[in-house]
């Protein structure tokens, strides 16, 4: 039978003698007690002996003070009214009937709790390092008033549990040493579950020296994650964190965290680790900005050739607006004011007029492409339009056009870079998807413009580096130029493009 299971058999058996004295049961657990000690009647012997035996029983130390006071009153020394087996040996002499003071710097050092408890009135509880029996130990104390003179002293050897301890925070110590000697920040955290066993929060429990480099520095350990980090909610971390805490698999994703005065890229690595989580993180934030810039000057290369085209583009359309039709209205001309003889003649001169009237629309055809007037004039809702018409009138296609929200100008790269996107869908549609019908619809709202261009066609195979041949990737420098993105569908009943532009 245990300690503890004796003390309280013997507790229920002691309980019939409330003459006596009354205890409460929490004693071995080092919580107030109060014990009344009786002195008269004739079983009073054998109480006292049981009441020995009772207080035997446990493992701990047990003695009862009573106040020593001067002539003022005041609380000078505590006398040994009584002191259990356990207290004894480890005493190695009884002490019944002695002063605290008598145990030398040991016992006075303690005078100032005893007290503290008994003035108070209330119960309270230390851990002290000392020696007895010839070796060092580290004892848990604990004082509790009985009345206004008396109180009991618990004690408890703690020493494996403080050498434990030790241990732990020695291991602690040393990964600890080891998380901070890794040049990736790594964070070690506990999950907070409510009631319903469901993860609400996670704590802080190791942070490496790296990690505190990022904003981790205002963390510490046992502080909460959402305290510090509120806005990973918002970002869907929070979220990705509870799965793999759940006993999701590990992860590993690039976040951008542009929150609380900071503003970071990191590559995580969030793996489960028992009831918690194992994050590696990893400062990209110069990595990303130095690919942002690269980007932006990807960018402004792409702007700059678009320019000199569109530059290229109205030079050859004035040259051959000013400089071929002209050379061939001037033939146009000349040619009417020939006079022919013979009905032979007359059919030679009306096959090269012929010509010189195809030559002459072929070159405002080209010219209107390469330098859409109506674009300069009145915008690209009036040049896409103007375009469609001419389209439907000399190609197979059937081409519908529906444009919503383009009543007001847009800065002119950004109507030259929409207006050369659909012409070159168009231009497709025309030469490559072998369609009957053709749809192009422009929406614009106060975000984005969206285009929507459809066909009937063959469609063709979009993972082929064939696209350059058809123009696609012309495209889609354009649409990257103006911050979009652009999506295709194609099979063989045709072909479906969504491009979406951000409105500046």
């Amino acid at each position: 039978m245990s300690a503890r299971t004796e003390f309280v058999h013997l507790l229920r058996v002691y309980t019939n003698y409330r003459r006596l004295f009354k205890i409460l049961a929490p004693l071995i657990l080092s919580v107030p007690f109060y014990l009344i000690m009786v002195t008269e009647g004739e079983n009073t012997l054998f109480e006292k002996e049981l009441l020995q035996r009772i207080l035997d029983a446990p493992n701990i130390g047990i003695a009862v003070y009573k106040a020593v006071r001067n002539e003022e009153g005041k609380v000078i020394d505590f006398i040994h009214e009584f002191i259990n087996k356990r207290t004894l040996e480890a005493l190695g002499k009884d002490m019944t009937g002695k002063l605290l003071s008598d145990h030398g710097d040991d016992g006075i050092s303690q005078i100032k709790s005893f007290v503290e408890a008994l003035e108070s009135g209330k119960p309270n509880s230390y851990v002290k390092h000392a020696e007895f029996a010839g070796s060092q130990h580290w004892v848990l104390l604990s004082n509790a008033p009985l009345d206004e003179n008396r109180l009991v002293h618990t004690w408890e050897d703690i020493t494996e549990i403080k050498r434990t301890e030790l241990e732990l925070q020695r291991s602690k110590e040393t990964l600890q040493t080891a998380f901070d000697t890794s040049l990736t920040g790594l964070t070690v955290l506990r999950s907070i579950r409510n009631t319903e066993n469901k993860i609400v929060d996670f704590e802080w429990l190791l942070i490496s020296k790296k990690a505190k480099e990022y904003r981790y520095n205002i963390a510490k350990e046992g502080n909460r994650y959402l305290e510090v980090y509120p806005h990973i909610k918002e970002l869907g971390l929070f979220e990705r964190y509870v799965i793999i805490a759940e006993g999701g698999e590990p992860q590993q994703f690039e976040t951008h965290y542009p929150h609380e005065n900071t503003d970071y890229w990191f590559r995580l690595m969030v793996v489960k680790l028992d009831d918690g989580l194992l994050i590696s993180s990893e400062d990209i934030t110069e990595h990303k900005k130095a690919q942002q810039t690269l980007l932006e000057q990807q960018k402004e290369t792409l702007n700059a050739i678009i320019l000199a085209q569109e530059q290229e583009r109205e030079r050859i359309g004035e040259a051959l607006h000013n400089g071929v039709a002209q050379l061939l209205y001037a033939m146009h001309t000349r040619l009417d004011m020939i006079n022919v003889a013979t009905e032979q003649d007359q059919e030679k001169k009306d096959n090269v007029y012929s010509i010189l009237q195809q030559a002459i629309k072929d070159a405002r055809t080209v010219s209107y492409e390469l330098v859409p007037s109506s674009l300069r004039d009145h915008g690209v809702a009036v040049a896409l339009e103007s375009l469609i018409a001419k389209i439907i009138v000399d190609s197979k296609p059937s081409i519908q056009i529906k444009i919503e929200g383009l009543e007001k100008r847009l800065p002119e790269k950004f109507e030259y870079s929409i207006f050369r996107i659909v012409q070159e869908l168009l231009n497709n549609i025309i030469k490559h998807s072998e369609a009957k019908d053709g749809q192009i619809k422009i929406k614009l709202t106060k975000k984005e413009l969206e285009l929507i261009v459809r066909d009937n066609g063959k469609g063709f195979d979009s993972s082929q580096a064939s696209l350059k041949g058809i123009g696609l990737q012309h495209i889609k420098n354009r649409v990257a130029l103006l911050n979009g993105d652009m999506k295709i569908s194609s099979n063989n009943k045709g072909t479906a493009i969504t491009i979406n532009v951000p409105v500046v």
